[in-house]
């Protein structure tokens, strides 16, 4: 009797075993791995461990663009902060002074040792404008040689000041020499802020 009681222990224990490796063979292994015999779960752990390291992946990627970005940041505010800073300033004031412009533009004029002449300004008076600056518009004469003309617009296109030219004429004396002196009038336009003045 003892040992039908052990076989019957023996059966019930290798039944319970069995039950226990077909449950993980058909249900706990698809769960892990995605497919099985009867059953193919759709979120199974290793696709789910593989999105994972997806999205820690996309993570760290935006960490190091928000790095990036904020070093950007800090080097554009140190920028404007510093000398380049004032150098933007002085390309488009907050204010303009149509004295100053034209003392700024002859002293260009006396490094190429050109005289201006009648130079007069004319400030923009459209402020309903859309734009979130304002023009001052110059228009002076002088006489000189072609190379001369080329230096001063070379020293105006490097000044700290933006300068855009909106009209250049020139005509000719009598004398037709090909180092003749030629007659210019030039309109140039700067920029400055609109709401600081």
């Amino acid at each position: 009797m003892f040992s039908q009681n052990v076989k019957q222990k023996l059966y019930i224990n290798f039944l319970i075993l069995s039950i226990a490796v077909a449950i993980f063979y058909l249900f706990s292994l698809p769960q892990y791995y995605g497919s099985g015999t009867f059953y193919n779960p759709l979120n199974n752990v290793k696709t789910l461990s593989e999105q994972k390291l997806d999205y820690k992946d996309a993570i760290s990627q935006a960490d190091n663009y928000l790095l990036k970005i904020n070093k950007v940041h800090k080097d554009y505010v140190g920028m404007v902060n510093s000398q380049t800073g004032n150098d933007l300033k002085n390309m488009i004031p907050e204010s303009v002074e149509p004295v100053e412009v034209l003392n700024e533009l002859n002293s260009i004029a006396l490094q190429n040792k050109i005289l201006l002449i009648s130079p007069r300004f004319t400030e923009d008076s459209n402020t309903n404008n859309e734009k979130n600056y304002l023009t001052l518009i110059l228009d002076f004469g002088f006489e000189g040689t072609y190379p001369l003309l080329k230096a001063f617009l070379h020293d105006l296109e490097t000044s700290k000041r933006i300068y855009n030219i909106k009209n250049l004429s020139f005509s000719s004396g009598p004398d037709t020499r090909a180092v003749s002196n030629l007659t210019y009038q030039v309109s140039v336009e700067t920029y400055y802020l609109k709401n600081s003045k």
